[in-house]
């Protein structure tokens, strides 16, 4: 089923968790805040950055996200995740904003924003009318890291404003990789395993910002 809603809290010491399998969850306004726990249990659950009326709205989500299932992201407005999310399923981003705004500096960690980077076999796919935003350093793993998630930027846009962001293998179909001013350092990409390119593809940085390529 479907449920729109503007905060879904759970109460200080409470345990209270969602158990999805599938269907929409969106909010009803630029306020949606969603702070419980949640687990996708199978399928391919959707978050909607938009309301019922198909009106952009903006999301929130500070709980975990667990699980074997897949996550979509569809609607105009921004996802923001900011817990380190444990789930292994693929994570398709279809249209509007995803920030991945968690991070630790921790080798080949097993958790992060977008879910686990360990996983072999998922994927990370970004739209062309998409774009997956990296807000904090360390989001898939430290320095010496190689994160096995596959990112697919089929005609969108991952972007890094200046924090350091260690990817493993990166497909680009008409994608572009950006990497600009926001934070105080000058960090910017770091790809430890094979870049490959097809279309118009773009790799770009500005403002004293890096893009560090071991395996094209």
């Amino acid at each position: 089923g479907n449920l729109w809603a503007t905060t879904i809290n759970r109460k200080a010491n409470g345990t209270l968790a969602l158990n999805l399998s599938g269907g929409i969850l969106g909010t009803r306004d630029n306020t949606g805040t969603w702070s419980v726990n949640m687990a996708l249990t199978s399928g391919t659950t959707t978050f909607t950055a938009e309301d019922s009326a198909s009106v952009a709205r903006n999301i929130t989500m500070s709980g975990v996200l667990s699980g074997a299932g897949a996550l979509a992201k569809t609607g105009g407005g921004t996802l923001t995740l900011s817990a380190l999310n444990t789930f292994t399923g693929d994570l398709a981003i279809e249209n509007g904003n995803v920030v991945a705004n968690s991070g630790s500096d921790v080798l080949n960690r097993a958790t992060g924003p977008i879910g686990n980077p360990q996983t072999a076999g998922r994927k990370v796919t970004v739209g062309a009318n998409a774009t997956l935003a990296f807000t904090a350093h360390d989001a898939l793993g430290n320095a010496q890291s190689t994160p096995l998630i596959h990112l697919e930027v089929i005609g969108g846009t991952i972007t890094t404003d200046g924090h350091l962001v260690v990817v493993g293998p990166v497909t680009l179909n008409n994608g572009n990789v950006t990497a600009t001013a926001g934070f105080t350092t000058s960090y910017g990409w770091q790809f430890n395993d094979v870049v490959s390119a097809s279309g118009t593809s773009t790799m770009s940085a500005t403002d004293g910002r890096n893009l560090y390529l071991s395996n094209v």
